[in-house]
């Protein structure tokens, strides 16, 4: 008879969780800094990419979660499937996956329930579910957790609808007609 050999973790932050209901979208890395997996990322109007939170931030302009990819995250084994150093970043100028809608591991601090409101904590960027006093914290609109944290302090958070869909992405540069393709 077989035996449970670990827990469910739910998961690398920046992980794509449920593939059925995803949207992603490729934007420009337009800020100075690196930008890890699983953390939200805003539009930059002037260069048409994505940032970090920052002080010039708009905080209105909420795209999404940086995505995962697999050529950028650290080597797994069978044995070890939850390394102790999962990080991995976006460079400044690389081209950066965008979970506008979906599902996605995510590290967040603090003890949340399901379906509770997401924030982030402008001090430290990190993700919260407690919003704090006023201009400390910033929503994340329809952002919403879904998982409770595991063991190792991720959990599965939901982006219910999109935000800023309508923006070109980083790589849109030709309107495909039905035989004809032209620059825009």
């Amino acid at each position: 008879m077989g035996k449970v050999i670990g827990v469910f973790q739910n998961g690398y932050p920046g992980t794509v969780s449920r593939q059925k209901d995803d949207v992603i979208k490729s934007f420009k890395n337009s800020g100075d800094v690196e930008i890890p997996f699983g953390v939200p990322v805003y539009l930059n109007q002037t260069s048409g990419g994505v940032e970090q939170l920052s002080n010039t931030t708009v905080t209105t302009n909420f795209v999404g979660f940086t995505v995962r990819i697999p050529d950028k995250t650290p080597n797994t084994h069978l044995t070890s499937q939850f390394a102790a150093n999962p990080e991995a970043t976006y460079l400044p100028g690389d081209p950066v996956d965008v979970l506008v809608r979906g599902s996605m591991t995510v590290a967040i601090d603090g003890n949340c329930r399901l379906g509770t409101q997401v924030y982030v904590r402008r001090s430290d960027n990190k993700l919260v579910c407690v919003q704090g006093e006023s201009n400390t914290t910033v929503e994340l609109p329809g952002v919403y957790i879904s998982r409770v944290k595991d063991a190792s302090g991720y959990a599965e958070i939901v982006i219910s609808k999109r935000n800023l869909i309508w923006v070109w992405s980083y790589f849109t540069s030709y309107i495909l007609l039905p035989t004809v393709c032209f620059p825009v």
